[in-house]
């Protein structure tokens, strides 16, 4: 053979052969050439064999072939160029050594083996150049090592066993390029792989509808990946532990893996920002447990369909900088984050869930550095209890509509039905709550919440008829709450044990009971409650509480109860004693107690107003008077009537003084002539009074005389008695 003869002096430039048909077996199986060979164009019946050959240069560039078996082969100093060939069989280039390029652009390959073009552990100093490839069959390179960039724009790779290429365990140099209408059916994998370039695959199509499309676990990419700009997937994208060092940018691409992990990227670590922004879509869950990013997470406008389930699920997640979902954010199912911690802020500004779809936002535990921001949302329900934010908590003008459905959860069943639409029990907030303009049907759980500034739901709109609508239990506010300016609340606004440092503001709130106290503040600790033209259909319930400033510029709440409450000062309409008196005569029969009564008096006494003061406490034994049983009803009836309760010592002096003037009448009508009647009368009364009287002085008859003056004698006694205990303050005050 030619390529064999001893005798023959080749041309250093090689052997060069366009358009030759070849009959029978070119084999060159472990031959070594030192001179390149090109066989271009040419046509060969057989396939050639060109197993552990060693030259430095070959081409097959534009040739049919039945199958090409270079396996081993080592090209010392050039190419192997199969550019533009037709194969009918496989091309196996495993193990081979090649110093320049692979070139196979324009190359199209079938294989009825199932593997189109084998490079299993091939070393390629330059670069693989596949640019518009079409395969029928595999294309493998598990554990190659490409020297330079990896070139497939334009490519087609079709398998029908599930795969259409394998890069497990490659390492590439340079650059991965699968765009410009880069199409694959089958999964690409690159499971452990190595890249130490960008990976664009900007504008391509891939498809593997029986599971993965897209498999990089474990992969390290030094650079930026950009799956961008009409990019589409059907089947999963796989990124499980893989490492990014750039950014991870999907804007305006399209995946689908109905009921699967669309784009699943657990345990992740991208150095840049994920941006899933620009009409990104996903139909499946978007998923990123226990990922690391190192800067923002974007998905402005994007939409994402997952039915009832996770549509985005980031627990555990950490991201350095903000994540925005904002900007026509939709998507059906929920959003997780649990105990994910983001650096920045977490921004839903104008979110909502699909039409007829239920969108959950689940924050539980999660640990945001600056604002949570969920203005102006469509969702059914928040749900972050033991939630951590750094600043301020915004759902201005959000809409929370409870939908009657189920979320499925890792297959356990959620009832979301039964949970309040906000749920931010135990949540610790660094700036303020705003919940202005909010609108719900479902209530509101914030029991043991930590707010350092204030709440904020001014025109604010609870529709809920349940037991409880704002539930604020143990609470710690460091601001104001304002439940004002239109504020409605269908059931009740709860906050027992809560301390709020600054005040509570109702003013022309409207809060309805359900049954219940409309405001519930039992055991609270407050700055102030302002109740101007506040509305409460039931009242309120203070027992217990320490309030600083009680105020209101209308009439209160015509029902309370206030058993043991504390108050520092009154303000407004409250100062008056005529208001104070209606409005604690309000409580219920059934929960009657002085303390109120007393409490407000002391406020009057530490405000230089004692004799209101004493009204107050004085009424407030009368009513205890008619509240008690029969045989202490008469007694305490008795010296409210002669001591004033104590807190009227004086109207003893006014009985003695009636008393005597009934003695002195009785003496001048019925007794002697030969006494001064009104002298007489008032020494009997008055027992001061009786030294200056003649002893010779004494009624005998008639009998019944001498025994009424004796009953005056000694109610004069009894009154003198009350008296002078009432002046030297012995006197007991009921």
């Amino acid at each position: 053979m030619l390529l064999l003869d001893p005798t023959l002096a080749p041309d250093p430039r090689g052997l060069r052969l366009v358009g030759a048909r070849i009959a029978g077996t070119l084999d060159l199986q472990g031959v070594s050439l030192d001179y390149p060979v090109e066989l271009e164009q040419c046509f060969f019946t057989h396939q050639p064999d060109l197993r552990r050959a060693t030259m430095p240069a070959l081409s097959f560039a534009g040739s049919y072939l039945p199958g090409l078996d270079v396996q081993g082969l080592r090209i010392t100093h050039g190419s192997l160029n199969l550019s533009d060939i037709k194969a009918s069989g496989g091309v196996d280039a495993s193990g081979a050594n090649i110093n320049g390029q692979l070139e196979m652009t324009g190359a199209r390959v079938e294989s009825a083996t199932g593997v189109a073009l084998s490079m299993d552990g091939t070393r390629i100093l330059g670069g693989l150049s596949l640019g518009r490839l079409r395969t029928s069959g595999q294309l493998r390179a598990p554990g190659a090592v490409i020297g330079l960039q990896l070139l497939m724009s334009g490519a087609n790779l079709s398998s029908d066993d599930g795969f259409a290429m394998i890069l497990d365990g490659a390492r590439i140099d340079g650059n991965v390029v699968l765009d410009e209408g880069f199409r694959a059916t089958g999964e690409l994998r690159a499971i452990g792989a190595t890249i130490s370039g960008t990976v664009e695959m900007s504008g391509a199509c891939l498809r593997n509808d029986s599971g993965v499309a897209l498999n990089l676990e474990g992969a390290r990419i030094s650079g930026s990946a950009f799956l961008k700009d009409g990019f589409t997937a059907s089947g999963a994208l796989r990124l499980i532990g893989a490492v990014i060092d750039g950014p991870l940018v999907m804007a305006g691409a399209t995946l689908k893996d109905e009921g699967g992990q669309a784009l699943h990227l657990d345990r992740v670590r991208i150095g840049g920002g994920l941006f899933l922004n620009d009409g990104f879509t996903a139909t499946g869950e978007v998923r990123a447990l226990g990922a690391h990013i190192g800067g923002q997470v974007l998905m402005a406008g994007a939409c994402l369909d997952n039915g009832s389930n996770p549509a985005l699920s980031v627990d555990g997640a950490r991201i350095a900088e903000s994540v925005l979902l904002n900007d026509g954010f939709t998507y059906s199912g929920e959003v997780r984050a649990a105990g994910a911690e983001i650096g920045g802020s977490l921004v839903m500004t104008g979110a909502r869930s699909m039409d007829n779809a239920q969108g959950i936002l689940n924050l539980e535990a999660v640990r945001i550095g600056r604002e949570l921001t969920l203005m102006r949302v469509e969702l059914s329900a928040v749900y972050a209890p033991h939630a951590s934010i750094g600043g301020s908590v915004r759902l201005d003008s959000a809409t929370l509509d409870r939908k009657q459905m189920r979320m499925i959860l890792n297959g356990v069943g959620m009832d979301w039905a039964s949970k309040p639409v906000l749920e931010i029990s135990n949540a610790r907030i660094g700036g303020n709550l705003m919940l202005d303009g909010l609108e719900t049907n479902g209530p509101i759980s914030a029991l043991g919440i930590k707010i350092d500034g204030q709440l904020s739901a001014r025109g604010a709109t609870f529709d809920y008829l349940g037991e409880e609508t704002l539930a604020l239990d143990r609470a710690v506010i460091g601001g104001s709450c304002f439940l004002d300016a239109g504020f409605s609340c269908a059931s009740q606004v709860r906050a027992p044990g809560a301390e709020i440092k600054g005040r509570i503001y109702l003013r022309g709130g409207s809060l309805g009971g359900n049954g219940d106290w409309p405001l519930n503040l039992e055991g609270a600790n407050i700055g102030g409650l302002v109740l101007d033209s506040a509305s409460l259909s039931g009242g309120m319930n203070v027992t217990q509480a320490q309030v600083g400033v009680l105020e209101s510029h209308g009439s209160p709440p015509m029902e309370l109860t206030a058993a043991g409450w504390r108050i520092n000062e009154l303000g407004g309409s409250l100062t008056s004693v005529a208001v104070m008196k209606t409005w604690l005569s309000s409580v219920n029969s059934t929960e009657f107690s002085i303390q109120p009564w007393h409490e407000i008096a002391s406020v009057f006494e530490r405000h230089g107003r004692p004799s209101d003061a004493k009204r107050l406490r004085f009424h407030a034994a009368t009513i205890t008077t008619n509240k008690s049983p029969l045989w202490a009803r008469m007694a305490r009836r008795t010296y409210g009537m002669f001591a004033g309760y104590g807190y009227y010592p004086l109207l003893a002096g006014v009985w003695l003084i009636g008393a005597a003037i009934v003695a002195s009448a009785l003496t001048y009508c019925f007794g002697p002539s030969t006494l001064n009647p009104w002298l007489y009368g008032t020494a009997v009364v008055i027992p001061s009074a009786a030294a200056v009287i003649p002893s010779t002085w004494t009624v005998v008859e008639p009998l019944w005389l001498a025994w009424c003056l004796i009953v005056l004698k000694g109610f004069g006694w009894l009154q003198t008695g009350i008296l002078l205990a009432g002046l030297t303050g012995l006197l007991k005050k009921q």
